[in-house]
């Protein structure tokens, strides 16, 4: 199955022409030597907009909102994506879709999803991701009021994106030993700055969120105390860097005390080093890829792939 999370069709056209090599004509394709042309289902999973989206790609995981007793909201705007790019482990952790809202409104599809998955399952817990300035208050208050059956909690309302990404970890790691489950690695690190794009992170995030191994953000030639003290505190095993030395740099690398760097000599690269690690660690299989172009696709497809 092959499936295109999207918001713009013409850019997820260029995307897979990019990265698979698919012509618009297949006889004229040109594949790369030693590789093998395959034949997928493509199916397309989309929304009139990023939240709309969203909610079309948790519905598809869920379908008919069977099964959920826990929704994790994240902010859907550029200056807040790092705090749904931390949550994949937690939807790990709780089984949990992904929505996004705006700073200070709840979409309209995400209300209809909410009230659905309300009346579905007896009443839903909902985690915010973020503080104040990511998801305000009033939309907080907006939450609440269509949420009554369950709770609905906003519990890292203070510090900066690798504090809450830090907390994160925490917070899924609490819920893996209550639960006895095994996170299979200690952590994966990747660039947190705005000049990155968070490409690697997003990458990572279909991992994280299948694995609930947690994803901590540095910066390209220094580690914030949050997240050296996450790595801490955090269970024994293997830390992975994603993305070149420019992103991470080799001190860093050191620093967290990595035991491997999976990256490649630019974004598209280094997502394709990330689905062959996690396929060698037996962590992803081969059934499902996944193609998204925009940034708030991505984040939430990345918890369905």
């Amino acid at each position: 199955m092959f499936r295109i999370t999207h918001m713009r069709p013409a850019l997820f056209l260029i995307t897979v022409l990019l990265t698979l090599g698919v012509a618009a004509s297949a006889s004229a394709a040109t594949w790369p030597a030693g590789t093998h042309r395959v034949s997928l289902a493509v199916d397309r999973v989309e929304g009139a907009d990023r939240y709309a989206t969203a909610v079309a790609v948790a519905e598809t995981g869920w379908p008919g909102w069977a099964g959920i007793d826990r929704v994790i909201i994240a902010s859907g705007e550029p200056r807040s994506y790092a705090d749904p790019l931390a949550a994949g482990s937690l939807c790990w952790a709780y089984d949990a879709p992904l929505m996004l809202v705006e700073s200070d409104r709840v979409p309209s599809a995400v209300k209809s999803a909410l009230a659905a998955i309300h009346s579905a399952n007896g009443g839903v817990d909902v985690t915010i991701v973020g503080g104040p300035g990511a998801v305000s208050g009033a939309v907080v208050s907006e939450l609440r009021s269509l949420i009554t059956s369950g709770t609905v909690e906003q519990p890292w309302t203070v510090g900066d994106r690798y504090t809450t990404a830090a907390r994160v970890a925490a917070r899924s790691a609490q819920v893996a030993s209550e639960t006895s489950r095994t996170v299979p690695a200690r952590a994966f690190i990747a660039n947190g700055t705005d000049r990155f794009g968070f490409v690697d992170a997003l990458a990572l995030s279909a991992v994280s969120a299948r694995t609930g191994v947690p994803v901590l953000l540095v910066q390209p030639g220094e580690v914030p105390l949050s997240t050296a003290s996450a790595l801490r505190s955090l269970p024994i095993g293997d830390v992975i860097v994603a993305g070149g030395t420019t992103a991470v740099s080799n001190t860093v690398y050191s620093r967290v005390g990595a035991t491997s760097r999976w990256g490649g000599s630019d974004r598209y690269a280094t997502s394709v080093a990330i689905a062959r690690g996690a396929r060698a660690k037996g962590w992803l299989t081969g059934e499902m890829v996944g193609v998204a172009a925009a940034i708030p696709d991505a984040l939430t497809g990345s918890t369905y792939a």
